[in-house]
């Protein structure tokens, strides 16, 4: 209630584990029922919920993404990889299988959300065989948002004795790899964004070109995502607009206000 009497416009909840938010209380505290809490609070603002891990994702939850309208369709959900004998390897508690089950899911109960994940290229062992999984599953899942990590050996974690390790220059190759398999895809997604109509928030003016607003809509984290410039639109900063998408590029589009 705080922020958003000194007028902050976006929410971010972020965890460790995002998803498994109370229930160390074990009185029924979920963050459905927080996200519920929040959303009916007064004023004008967003709530964003950022890395949720694919194994703590019920439908209920997903439903609240889906209906309640302060908290925006967008779920950051780390899978790390995509091959089962990868995730093993890395000590996750999910598999492939429950990956696409999950995506299922999103689809289902919100089929306009935007997706964002993470993924490790490079761990010990891995082999051109488990690149390809992870290739053909991002090809699938079609996130609307990925980074890509290379695996990094440090001294005291439990992968650092482990054999097999992948060199610099092949963790390197595949990290381009799946980048550039995921830029086709944002490409992709974006395009499918012209004409349609999306909630923006607006920043403050282009840097570059003070006549263009700057923003994001609700499919954008800061820092982490593209953006959104507004055209022929004088909003004030903190505002937010409802604009169509006129153009796109593999990260940012372009918006003109209705």
């Amino acid at each position: 209630r705080r922020l958003i009497d000194q007028g902050i416009k976006e929410l971010n909840l972020v965890a460790q584990d995002t998803a498994n938010y109370g229930v160390d209380l074990e009185d029924g505290t979920d963050l459905t029922r927080l996200l519920h809490a929040l959303n009916d609070l007064e004023g004008e603002f967003w709530i964003r919920v950022l890395y949720l891990y694919p194994d703590a994702i019920p439908d209920t939850l997903l439903v609240a993404f889906a209906t309640l309208p302060k908290v925006v369709p967008y779920l950051d959900i780390p899978i790390q990889h995509a091959s089962d004998r990868m995730l093993r390897a890395m000590r996750r508690g999910h598999r492939s299988g429950d990956l696409r089950d999950l995506i299922r899911r999103i689809r289902e109960h919100a089929p306009d959300a935007f997706l964002r994940t993470s993924v490790l290229v490079g761990f010990p062992g891995e082999t051109e065989a488990d690149m390809d999984e992870l290739l053909a599953f991002i090809e699938w899942a079609e996130f609307n948002h990925l980074g890509a990590f290379r695996y990094s050996h440090e001294e005291g974690t439990p992968a650092f004795s482990a054999d097999h390790l992948v060199t610099k220059r092949d963790a390197y190759n595949r990290f381009r790899k799946v980048m550039a398999r995921q830029r086709r895809i944002s490409r992709r997604r974006n395009q499918a964004l012209k004409h349609r109509e999306l909630r923006v928030l607006i920043e403050g003016p282009d840097d570059d070109q003070g006549f263009v607003l700057k923003g994001r809509h609700w499919g954008q984290a800061p820092q982490i995502d593209g953006e959104t410039f507004i055209v022929s639109c004088e909003a004030p900063r903190g505002s937010i607009i409802t604009a169509q998408v006129i153009k796109t590029g593999d990260f940012d589009v372009v918006c003109e206000p209705i």
